[in-house]
């Protein structure tokens, strides 16, 4: 866990954020959140990606 926190510690200082690419490869723009945190998305979507049989 340290070498995780200190990696986006080394982020932060050095670029202020990261940018992730994610392809689009199963179609499922209805779940999406835009604009909040991954954390609240994967909260707000676990439910229907498991009962869509995703895991």
């Amino acid at each position: 866990m340290r070498k995780v926190q200190a990696l986006i510690s080394r982020i932060e200082n050095e670029l202020g954020r990261l940018d992730i690419l994610v392809n689009d490869v199963w179609r499922a723009e209805y779940l999406a959140h835009w604009n909040v945190p991954v954390m609240v998305f994967v909260i707000l979507t676990a439910h229907s990606l498991t009962a869509g049989g995703i895991s």
